[in-house]
């Protein structure tokens, strides 16, 4: 066996004490703060995609809770259903026929309206009131009931369709609805100029030759006698 002397044996074991001092220095080592900062801010980077959607919707949500007035599709679609209901149940009562009879003049026993009060006081209706008469007027396009034959619609429900369609509302706001636009009085009779004259003459005079000389053709053939054959 090897003998070891005095001197490398304490060697030994100031070496393994020295190596051991610095490992306990290496592992109390503090991390930098900037290194941890750069890891913070690429975890940050990682994590802001994933909750981006998440941060989108509490942010909405504390816009609702500042803003209570802000509405949503389905608030929008709950508030124009009972719109709608509020209008048919108005249609279909005696509210409506009062509404004509203050507003149009409306006449129960010929059904009419006035047309003179349905000009004047057509544009003078509030929102409701003009929902109304537009329901009354053509149901079919706010409900889903057939489109009813022209022939049995009541006269005052053809008064408001025409006047609506073809009366001085909307952009025809101008427009007199009592006016006849057609001049059908007082007009000059009109003659034809001599350019037109001579051409449509001519023209009858050419046909006339065509048709005459067609009719001469099958009688030349008939008095040219047969070719005899020797």
């Amino acid at each position: 066996m090897f003998r070891i002397s005095i001197k490398s044996r304490c060697r030994f074991v100031q070496h393994i004490r020295a190596s051991s001092k610095f490992s306990t220095k290496l592992e109390r080592r503090e991390i930098p703060q900037s290194l941890l900062r750069r890891q913070e801010l690429r975890l940050k980077d990682g994590n802001n995609l994933a909750e981006s959607p998440d941060l989108m919707k509490s942010l909405e949500d504390v816009f609702k809770i500042f803003n209570p007035n802000h509405a949503t599709d389905e608030d929008d679609d709950i508030l124009r259903a009972s719109h709608d209901a509020i209008v048919n149940r108005f249609v279909h009562s005696k509210q409506m026929t009062s509404l004509l009879k203050n507003k149009f003049g409306f006449n129960e026993g010929t059904k009419l309206l006035d047309l003179q009060a349905l000009t004047k006081n057509f544009n003078t209706l509030s929102q409701l009131e003009h929902d109304c008469v537009m329901t009354l007027a053509f149901p079919s396009q706010n409900t889903d009931q057939t489109t009813e034959s022209w022939n049995e619609l009541p006269p005052h429900v053809k008064q408001l369709q025409f006047y609506i369609a073809y009366g001085p509302y909307g952009p025809r706001q101008r427009i007199p609805f009592n006016e006849n636009m057609l001049a059908v009085k007082n007009v000059p009779p009109r003659k034809g100029d001599p350019v037109t004259k001579f051409t449509l003459y001519l023209c009858a005079l050419i046909s006339a030759i065509a048709l005459w000389k067609d009719k001469l053709s099958p009688q030349k053939e008939k008095a040219i006698p047969p070719a005899i054959n020797n």
